[in-house]
């Protein structure tokens, strides 16, 4: 009976880890002043293509990405919203085409990106592990 207990803790866990080690390499940023500590990777994919513009307290999320062909945007990509950055170019194509929405602004460095966050209470964004974060700033854990 333990050893079924500790597996099923075991299996449960899986599905709210934190992107492991992998991800390293990017770190998802949010305001200070943000009250979430977490968000699941399918929530994130939502703000980041306009299918929720809002956190789960009803405050307007505002994404903000990285330049189309960056390495880095490739990877969150690729590990929070599941999908290639030519999917999602496409997507975006048909999203303004038919009017419903425009994609996140694309900031050119992760210093951009971190000042962006830093001047909106409930913006999101990501930037590479190694940047130096403000206190005005902080990491939002991301579970599957």
């Amino acid at each position: 009976m333990t050893r079924t207990l500790m597996a099923l803790a075991l299996l449960a866990g899986a599905f709210t880890a934190p992107l492991q080690a992998q991800d390293k390499d990017f770190v998802v940023i949010v305001n200070a002043f943000n009250p979430f500590v977490t968000i699941r990777a399918d929530d994130l994919s939502r703000i980041f293509l306009k299918k929720s513009g809002t956190w789960s307290n009803g405050q307007a999320a505002q994404p903000v990405d990285h330049p189309e062909g960056s390495n880095l945007r490739r990877r969150f990509t690729a590990r929070v919203l599941n999908r290639d950055t030519g999917s999602v170019k496409s997507y975006w194509q048909q999203q303004v085409f038919s009017g419903r929405a425009v994609p996140p602004p694309a900031l050119d460095s992760d210093a951009a990106v971190l000042e962006f966050v830093r001047l909106h209470p409930y913006a999101v964004g990501y930037v590479s592990a190694s940047t130096a974060l403000t206190s005005e700033v902080r990491v939002i854990a991301v579970v599957r």
